[in-house]
Parts: structure tokens; sequence; C-alpha cells
């Protein structure tokens, strides 16, 4: 009862549960980046070590995507959901009691394995909706979505000034157990026909499908180095904002939570071009030129010195030129990369309707390996240089364009034609 034809009403309630299994462990990144700076001096590590606990997560969510989605298209979807979810809970508790940074690096990769469970969220997506709904769910999604880091960052900011940072991880999981709690009661089954056979030469079959559809590999890479843009600022833009600039850790937030909400004006600008004609490739090509002026403009201002170190604290916060200009840049960037990521996360999965949990496995698995591999390059390349970090998002952005403009397959995709 809860496919194509599903009623209105069970199908929006279903898109609810959908944001709610996806927003869990971006809670996970939102609510504890603005007290990087703090976690690092608490455990007496290095600014690479603190940004290596972001990175540590995102390589444990590519793991753990390539595991679930695989098992949901064998026992079905709420199964696995309520399992992975369980596991996230677990670590997050171990990560509010730890006082040993080996022990805290491993609770973040179980709390990724685990929270990565929410890759079957586009597996039921597939499920339940037809390639016209899709656009309008994914704008939905992205823009439901966009609003956890905002409001993440904010909480996540004013605590850290208040109070210590592990805080935040006890806000996690009180959270995430009355969201999953909502998922035990009320999410269905939505796998329905043949399940996957647990044998070798299956999987391999339905891999080598998926390897096939250049639709899923190129907006997967997409999907990936567009958000790894988007981790990086809440990962390198803490120790850039607060560190170098000298800004609070509230105006940090505060910038994150606009860029999230501009995100998700972006999500309903991609829409609303979209269902009114514009082909879906174009708004994409608008998104990435738009973010590659913006990053040059980024650039450009710390060329000029308009962006230098500790400009935040010379005359306020607020009224300093350097928080302006990061403010209304990160502003503009996110409506790019709405304007690129949403017609990517509702086509990805396009031609895999049959075996969608393992399609959404191999998605996930590739576009947070990219993801974690951004953030642990700019890890690596952090320096109290003002230009390295949006030179930086340039050079991914710039990538981005040679992956769409090369690789995608226009002859062998059914939603082509799809304005």
């Amino acid at each position: 009862p809860y496919i194509m034809h599903a009623t209105l009403p069970k199908k929006q309630h279903l898109i609810r549960l959908i944001v709610v299994m996806i927003i869990i462990p971006i809670m996970a990144e939102s609510l504890y980046s603005p007290g990087l700076p703090a976690l690092a001096e608490s455990f007496q590590v290095s600014i690479h070590s603190a940004e290596n606990t972001l990175s540590i997560f995102l390589l444990g969510f590519a793991i753990g995507n390539l595991f679930w989605g695989h098992v949901s298209d064998v026992i079905g979807r709420r199964p696995v959901v309520m399992t992975g979810f369980t596991l996230f809970i677990i670590a997050t508790w171990i990560c509010c009691q730890t006082q040993e940074f080996e022990y805290f690096m491993l609770a973040r990769l179980l709390q990724a394995f685990g929270g990565s469970v929410s890759c079957c969220a586009q597996s039921i997506n597939r499920d339940l909706f037809s390639q016209k709904e899709r656009i309008a769910v994914s704008a939905f999604i992205g823009t439901s979505v966009s609003l956890t880091p905002a409001w993440g960052a904010l909480i996540g900011g004013y605590v850290i000034t208040f109070f210590e940072w592990r805080v935040t991880f006890w806000i996690l999981l009180v959270t995430g157990m009355l969201l999953t709690s909502l998922l035990y009661y009320k999410l269905p089954e939505t796998k329905q026909g043949n399940r996957l056979q647990v044998s070798p030469q299956a999987l391999l079959g339905v891999s080598r499908k998926i390897f096939s559809d250049s639709n899923l590999l190129v907006h997967s890479t997409m999907i990936g180095l567009g958000l790894g843009i988007m981790y990086t600022f809440l990962g390198e833009g803490a120790f850039y904002c607060i560190t170098e600039l000298g800004m609070s850790s509230a105006a940090y937030s505060v910038i994150c939570a606009l860029g999230a909400l501009s995100y998700a004006s972006g999500c309903q600008l991609a829409n609303f071009l979209i269902q009114r004609g514009l082909v879906y490739k174009k708004v994409m090509t608008i998104g990435l030129f738009g973010g590659l002026a913006t990053y040059s403009i980024f650039l450009q201002a710390v060329y000029l010195k308009v962006i230098k170190q500790g400009a935040a604290s010379v005359v306020g916060v607020w009224f300093e030129p350097a928080t302006i200009i990061i403010l209304l840049l990160w502003m503009i960037g996110s409506v790019c990369l709405a304007l690129v990521l949403t017609p990517s996360f509702a086509m990805v999965l396009e031609n895999q309707k049959d075996h969608s949990g393992v399609a959404a496995s191999w998605f996930g698995c590739i576009n947070n390996g990219l993801n974690a591999s951004i953030n642990a390059t700019m890890s690596v390349l952090h320096s109290t240089q003002m230009w390295v970090m949006p030179l930086f998002f340039m050079g991914i952005c710039v990538l981005m364009i040679i992956v769409f403009f090369t690789t995608l397959d226009k002859s062998g995709l059914e939603a082509e034609n799809m304005a």
C-alpha cells in the first residue's frame, strides 16, 4: 500500500520520515563543528587531528553505505534502519564518555557506520516516487535537511560559548534517541517485489549493472565533490573564522546557519526552475559557474587583504568587512551548490529501480568517500595563509565542471528529456 499508488497523506508522512532518517547523522556534524578548537584543546591534540574527527566520520559513512544498502535489498529497509540507528546511539554515548582521543575516533567511526544507514532514505525515495515526483521531493528534502545544520550550528555555537564541547554530544544523544523512537513506531517496510539473493553471482551481477550506469557514477561524483565543499567549511572554516579571523564560536555558527538557510532557498529555486520547464542540466550549469565566480571573488578579497588574520577582532565581528564578505559569499555559494546538488540527488538512482538498495550503497560509498578525501586533503593543507581555503574551493568547483561536461552519457539516460 506504500508504493506508487499510495495516497498523498501517506506519501507526505513518509517524506517526513525520510527527512528524519537523513537529519540524524547530519546533526553529528553541525552540532559539534563550532567546538573543534575546544575539542583539540581538551584532548591536547593538533588542529590536524581535530579536523580528522570529521574525516574519519565521513570515512565510516562511506564504509557503512556500502554495507547497509546491500543488506536492505536482502532483508528489507525497516530492520536495517533500526539496527543502524541503534549503533549510532551507542557510539554517541561513547563519544560523551571517553577521555581518550583514540577511543573517541573509534567511536566516531562507529557512529558514522551506524548513521550511514540513512543511505536507505534514497532507496525508500526510489521505492515510492515517480520520476517527476522525485525532483519536488528532492527539493523538499534538501530544504528540510539544510535547516538541520542551521539550527544545529546555532545551538552548537552557543553551547560551546557557555558549556564544554561534550554537551553537544549529550544533546545529540537525546535527540537521536527520540527520532529513532519515532522511526521505530512509524516507518513501514517499503521494499516490495523480489529480494536480492545472497550469493556472489547475484551481487556481482547487480554491481556490474550499477557500474555501467554513467548517470549514477556522474551524479554520485558531483554530490561527493559538492558536499566536500560544504563539510570542508564546517571543519576548516571553524579554524579559519574563529582562530585566524578572531570571530567568536557564536558568530561562526551564525554564518553556518545562514549558509544552510541559503542552501534551503537554493533547493526551492532549483525545483521552481525545473518544474517550469528549464532542463535540469541547465540549472546545474548555472550553479556550477555561479559557484566558481563566488569562490573567485573570495580569493580576490583575500588577495586585496580585505580578509586577513585578526580582522574580525579589530572593530567588532559584525562591522568588519571580512565577516560581512565571508557571510555573503558563503550564502551565495550555498545557493549555487543547491542548484547543482538538488537535481543530482533526484536523478542519481533513476536507472536503478529494481535494486535501489545496492545502488544507494554504491552511491553513498562514492560520494562519502570523495567527501572524506576532500576533507582529509584540506586538513593536510591546513595553513594560516588565508588564500588556501578559497583556492581549494575553486579547484573543487573546476573539477566538478570538468566531470559534468565530459562524462555524462547524454544518450543513455531516461531522465534526459525531463524538464
